[in-house]
């Protein structure tokens, strides 16, 4: 009855919301998804992303990309950095650092924290050891403006890397 007393008083209150987001473990897996596919198919980034999570949190990373990607072209940055994860690791059978350097790119730029944190580390891991560091203080760059993004594990490492000095 709380969990129904809530529902309604967000619906009431508010304003626009998407029904994912308010679902609480009310629906099964197989209505979440089916709610999520519909909004992703009306071009509903947050859903496609959230559809992306879905697949990605049971180790389907290859419709996970798809939905990540689908999101990303509807200008979620978070879901370009999530991407851009798979990517990286090969969560999709296909290691591809430089396509992951891009979506990172694009997720900072457009103020993802994540986005911001992850082209900062996999921009110092992946330069030249003659290179490393310029590479460390582009890294840094990056990992201020995570932080200033509010993106936590960016302002620890910025004061560990403060503290090595």
């Amino acid at each position: 009855m709380r969990n129904f007393a809530l529902l309604l008083f967000l619906l009431v209150f508010g304003g626009c919301v998407s029904l994912n987001t308010l679902s609480f473990g009310l629906l099964g897996d197989d209505e979440k998804t089916q709610i999520l596919s519909k909004e992703c198919a009306d071009k509903n980034a947050v859903s496609c992303n959230n559809l992306a999570y879905e697949y990605a949190n049971n180790k389907d990373f290859n419709n996970a990309s798809e939905f990540y990607k689908m999101a990303c072209e509807l200008n979620l940055a978070t879901a370009c950095a999530n991407l851009g994860q798979i990517y990286e690791k090969g969560l999709n059978g296909e290691t591809d650092i430089n396509m992951a350097l891009s979506l990172y790119t694009l997720a900072c730029e457009n103020n993802d924290g994540v986005g911001c944190y992850n082209i900062a580390l996999a921009t110092y891991q992946n330069a030249p050891s003659d290179k490393k560091a310029i590479a460390l203080k582009k890294s840094i760059i990056l990992l201020n403006k995570s932080c200033k993004l509010e993106y936590k594990q960016a302002c620890v490492l910025i004061n560990e890397l403060k503290k090595s000095d």
